[in-house]
């Protein structure tokens, strides 16, 4: 899979662009690591938008045992903020007042920030709401 600007995500990992209006790459950052920098071959990631255009992602291998990160970019691709958990990220998304929420799997206890939740047994689930 060879995107136009020459990026690879089975070599390079998967990057985070913006664009002008007319189609040209006004910045890129990446947002996996290439594969083989980690065990499993995908990478699952997920992208939102605030109402002041400010990029949200959340990305984890794609195992209940990942490591998901979630990052906060301004418009001009400076990262604000990153927040790492022991877990595998499914989806993200933002509400108009700026709560996140995350949905995602775990395989054991997970700190979203308010104390460990237990694990019960395979892969647990998960929708976590951030308002930072």
């Amino acid at each position: 899979m060879h995107a136009q600007n020459g990026f690879d995500v089975w070599t390079d990992g998967a990057y985070l662009l913006k664009l002008s209006p007319g189609g040209d790459v006004l910045w890129n950052h990446k947002i996996t690591p290439p594969p083989d920098e980690y065990d499993h071959p995908l990478y699952n990631a997920d992208l939102a938008i605030d109402s002041a255009g400010n990029a949200l992602t959340v990305t984890a291998p794609e195992s209940a045992a990942g490591n998901l990160a979630v990052s906060k970019r301004d418009p001009t691709g400076a990262v604000l903020w990153t927040l790492s958990f022991g877990a595998s990220a499914h989806g993200i998304t933002i509400s108009p007042s700026g709560v996140i929420a995350l949905t995602g799997a775990a395989s054991a206890a997970v700190d979203f920030g308010t104390g460990p939740i237990p694990h019960a047994d395979g892969s647990d689930i998960f929708v976590a709401t951030f308002n930072p």
